[in-house]
């Protein structure tokens, strides 16, 4: 019995993690969630966070598969599916405002404590609006960890007026609908 329960929990994972890569991408969503890919840059691997709308403008000048959006979509879904890499140079990254990911040990203590323990630590949480926004005394280095955590755990993760959100709490959580 607990080896079903595992398969079909295995399962709705898989679905919700589409169901969210989906919302993530829609047209009209393309320049409000923040996204985590692996690249290559120069001899280093690593995760970087990205506004979806910066990552399309850059990849669609560099490459013209990326010109159409649907293109875009399937290709970047598939390789944050599968953790394939995209490679840049240092310059490219920059150019996106982003850089590789240096992972906060905290922040993964943190996580370890489960998602809700999680985002109530760093969050201010309106569970009646559901949202919640990054708390002010977190430290900007931990931030990138903090999205890279939320973005596996399927969290729609945006920035409102320059503060960190994350939107719809319960999207794709066990007990929403």
């Amino acid at each position: 019995m607990s080896q079903l329960f595992l398969f079909l929990s295995f399962f709705n994972n898989a679905d919700c993690r589409l169901i969210y890569l989906d919302k993530v991408f829609e047209s009209q969503n393309m320049a409000k969630y923040f996204i985590v890919i692996s690249v290559k840059v120069d001899n280093n691997e690593g995760d970087v966070v990205v506004s979806n709308k910066n990552l399309y403008n850059s990849l669609r000048r560099k490459d013209r598969r990326f010109t159409i959006f649907d293109n875009y979509c399937t290709i970047i879904k598939d390789k944050i599916v599968k953790n394939e890499s995209i490679e840049f140079t240092k310059a490219k990254l920059t150019k996106m405002n982003t850089k590789l990911i240096e992972p906060d040990s905290s922040v993964l203590e943190w996580s370890d404590k489960g998602e809700e323990v999680f985002v109530k630590h760093y969050f201010e949480v309106y569970q009646e609006h559901n949202y919640a926004t990054l708390k002010s005394d977190v430290h900007a280095q931990s931030i990138p960890t903090i999205v890279k955590v939320l973005f596996n755990w399927n969290y729609l993760i945006t920035s409102v007026e320059g503060n960190l959100v994350i939107e719809q709490l319960d999207f794709c959580k066990k007990d929403s609908n």
